[in-house]
């Protein structure tokens, strides 16, 4: 959601849309595209490539206009009451299952799963404050 507000905080100041949507679902916002129930939505990459090598059909008709500014993957994330051994046996599983079922690491693009610290998302943190000091915020008032 940050990236989407900070791209569009950077074309204009304050409000953009008249109205807002939230789907809940990439696939849900490409359908109300196509269905001409919306003008614009903000799709990861990852899905967009997946649809774009599997589900053809899905996104035809579709193009991409801009993307956003470069950031950090979603994170993977479990309890905060779990241990660092904890966490590293679990990256490691994940790892593993990547290595053993190539397919699936190649319809995510993911090649490794890396630890991950508050830091490497502060950009996102960033863009936030940035989009909001402009007065772009997608929480009516």
């Amino acid at each position: 959601m940050n990236l989407f507000r900070h791209a569009l905080s950077m074309v204009k100041e304050g409000a953009f849309f008249s109205k807002v949507s939230f789907t809940g679902a990439h696939r849900e916002s490409i359908r109300r595209l196509k269905n001409h129930e919306g003008d614009l939505a903000s799709i990861d990459s990852v899905t967009y490539d997946y649809l774009d090598r599997y589900q053809s059909e899905e996104i035809k008709g579709l193009k991409i206009i801009a993307r956003s500014a470069v950031s950090p993957c979603l994170p993977y994330i479990t309890s905060i009451l779990r241990s660092e051994d904890e966490a590293s046996k679990i990256r490691s599983a994940l790892n593993e299952a990547l290595r053993q079922l190539p397919e699936v690491a190649e319809d995510l693009a993911i090649k490794e799963v890396l630890p991950a610290s508050d830091e490497d998302y502060e950009v996102l943190r960033k863009y936030e404050r940035f989009a909001t000091g402009r007065g772009f915020s997608f929480v009516s008032e």
